[in-house]
C-alpha cells in the first residue's frame, strides 16, 4: 500500500498535491517548528500548510533554512486576504509573503475573501500564476453561487476550494459541483474543532478497525481525496497519521461518515 503522507490527487492545472500534509497554525516556538518540519520530513511528509499563518511566514522561512532542505522538496501553501483595494496593494502583500517566506514561488496561496474585493486579488493571482510565481491558486468559504460568478467573469475555476468539512457534511449541491469542475476540496476544521472523538459512530468504527476517532477520519478524507492539513500539537500527531495506512474504510463505513448525523451520535 503506497505510504498514505506520498499520495497525491492531480489539481485541474495538471500540479499534483499530497493529500495530508501538516498543518503549522498552531506552533510559534521556532525551536519547536524546526523539529515538527524535521520530523516530518523523516517520517515522508512533503506538504506544509501556512494559510493560517498569515505575517509569520518569516518563523516558518527560519525553521525550513535550518532544516537544510532543498525549496524542491517542500510544497508550501500559504493564504491572502482581499482587502488591498487595487492592484498595487494585491502585488505588494504578495511580495511580502514571498519576501518573508525567501522563496521565489508558491505551490498554492488561497483568498481570503473576508474582506474587500476577492475579485482584484483573483485577477492578480491569476497573472502571478503566468509568471510562475504561483502554481495553484484556492479560495476560501466560497459558495457556489460565488464560484459561479467567478467563472462567468474569468473563464476558470481555481484549483482548490477551502471550506468548512468534517463527516456529516460531504454531500451537498458545492461538493457536487467541485466534483464535476474538478475543483479539489482542502477541509477545514476536519475533526469537528476536536469533537470528533464524542461522536458514537465514529468510535465504534474505531473500535472496529483497531484505530483512533481521529484516524477513522484522516483515514476517510483519504479515501474521498480531501485535501487534510491537520494541526500538529505534538511530535505524536505526526506518527498518528502514518498509522492510516494499515487499514481502509469499507465503501459502506465511508457513506456512514459521508451522511453521519452529528447531533444523533453525541
Amino acid at each position: 500500500m503506497e505510504a498514505v503522507v506520498n499520495k497525491k490527487v492531480k489539481l485541474r492545472n495538471g500540479e499534483n498535491i499530497n493529500i495530508i500534509g501538516v498543518g503549522l497554525q498552531r506552533i510559534d516556538d521556532e525551536n519547536f517548528l524546526v523539529e515538527v518540519i524535521l520530523a516530518a520530513f523523516y517520517l515522508g511528509y512533503r506538504r506544509f500548510d501556512l494559510s493560517y499563518y498569515y505575517k509569520k511566514e518569516s518563523l516558518v522561512a527560519n525553521a525550513i533554512l535550518r532544516s537544510n532542505r532543498k525549496r524542491e522538496e517542500f510544497y508550501l501553501t500559504s493564504a491572502i486576504d482581499s482587502q488591498s483595494v487595487n492592484v498595487n496593494e494585491v502585488n505588494i502583500e504578495f511580495e511580502r509573503i514571498l519576501n518573508d517566506l525567501k522563496m521565489s514561488y508558491l505551490d498554492l496561496l488561497i483568498i481570503d475573501p473576508s474582506k474587500g474585493n476577492w475579485r482584484i486579488t483573483y485577477k492578480v493571482l491569476l497573472e502571478l500564476q503566468k509568471q510562475k510565481k504561483i502554481r495553484s491558486i484556492g479560495v476560501k468559504d466560497f459558495s457556489l453561487e460565488q464560484l459561479i460568478d467567478l467563472h462567468k467573469e474569468f473563464k476558470n475555476y481555481p484549483e482548490v476550494l477551502f471550506i468548512k468539512l468534517s463527516p456529516g457534511k460531504y454531500n451537498s449541491p458545492l461538493i457536487d459541483f467541485c466534483k464535476k469542475n474538478n475543483i479539489k476540496i482542502q477541509a477545514m476544521h476536519l475533526m469537528m474543532k476536536g469533537n470528533v472523538e464524542r461522536v458514537r459512530a465514529i468510535q465504534l468504527l474505531a473500535m472496529k478497525y483497531e484505530s483512533t476517532e481521529y484516524q477513522i477520519v484522516m483515514r476517510w478524507a483519504l479515501q474521498r481525496n480531501i485535501i487534510a492539513s491537520p494541526q500538529v500539537f505534538s511530535l505524536i500527531s505526526l506518527l498518528e497519521n502514518i498509522g492510516i495506512n494499515y487499514f481502509k474504510l469499507s465503501e459502506k463505513d465511508l457513506k456512514e461518515i459521508d451522511t453521519l448525523n452529528y447531533k444523533k451520535n453525541v
